[in-house]
């Protein structure tokens, strides 16, 4: 995927914007609010036209067919103002599958399996749209993994939810990915970079990649993070400074081995 330049007054423009995600990858990309995050996913999975390229297994992604893309590339926008149509969670998970043509048998053995894996079986037979936003958003999730596209492209998913919420989903997109799934996230808070496996961490500002790299070293600049409005996780901030004054040879987030460490 690379090459994507918008011109349109009322969305960020991007410019010399080059993003290459290999297959299989956990690639995050994180954002204060107008940085483009929820624009470049909509762009990645076709829902905003564009006059430049998106690559996708070789051939440019307008190339496909509109139901081959919804088919191989599944897109999560993380609002608040989700409404979903059936009137059971068992209902709506149903429906995509008997879209796609999937036998009784194995819509009932995707059924059990996505039950199991979200921990969904005591709101099978609820109302969606009655559900509290964490269940919401576990819902949602595994309707766009039911069917295991080849992509899952997800705008901020977490976002509003506590830190244990956050800390489940983050583990359920790290074992889609460990089964082959190629997942590009975008996050509003740093923590989430943290949590997750992610290949590699993008820091997106007005609509450049102004940082990339590994996890670690993208949030030893610290100085850059803040001045695009992005804040350290705690423990991260805590071992920066702690480092600047040579206490500590780099960023530790055990608080008991920080201790350690200083008391060495």
């Amino acid at each position: 995927m690379n090459s994507m330049r918008i011109d349109d007054l009322n969305l960020v423009p991007f410019q010399h914007f080059n993003l290459c995600v290999p297959p299989h990858s956990f690639i995050m990309i994180a954002g204060s609010n107008r940085s483009g995050k929820t624009q470049l996913i909509k762009i990645l999975g076709g829902l905003i036209p564009t006059d430049t390229t998106v690559v996708f297994h070789k051939a440019y992604l307008e190339s496909y067919a509109t139901q081959e893309v919804y088919q191989k590339i599944h897109v999560f926008l993380g609002n608040d103002k989700w409404h979903f149509i059936f009137k059971t969670v068992e209902e709506e998970l149903r429906f995509p599958l008997e879209n796609l043509g999937f036998s009784t048998k194995e819509i009932n053995k995707k059924l059990t399996d996505i039950m199991t894996i979200f921990s969904l079986d005591k709101v099978m037979r609820l109302d969606p749209n009655h559900l509290n936003k964490y269940l919401k958003v576990k819902v949602l999730l595994a309707l766009q993994l039911i069917s295991e596209p080849e992509v899952l492209l997800l705008d901020d998913p977490t976002k509003m939810l506590t830190k244990q919420q956050r800390q489940e989903i983050l583990a359920l997109l790290n074992y889609y990915q460990t089964k082959g799934m190629t997942i590009i996230m975008t996050t509003s808070t740093l923590d989430d970079a943290l949590t997750a496996k992610a290949s590699k961490l993008y820091i997106l500002h007005k609509g450049k990649i102004v940082l990339e790299g590994g996890i670690y070293d993208v949030l030893k600049e610290d100085s850059l993070l803040s001045k695009v409005g992005l804040r350290l996780p705690f423990m991260v901030d805590l071992s920066v400074k702690l480092k600047y004054y040579n206490l500590i040879d780099d960023i530790v987030l055990d608080p008991e081995s920080l201790v350690n460490q200083l008391w060495k």
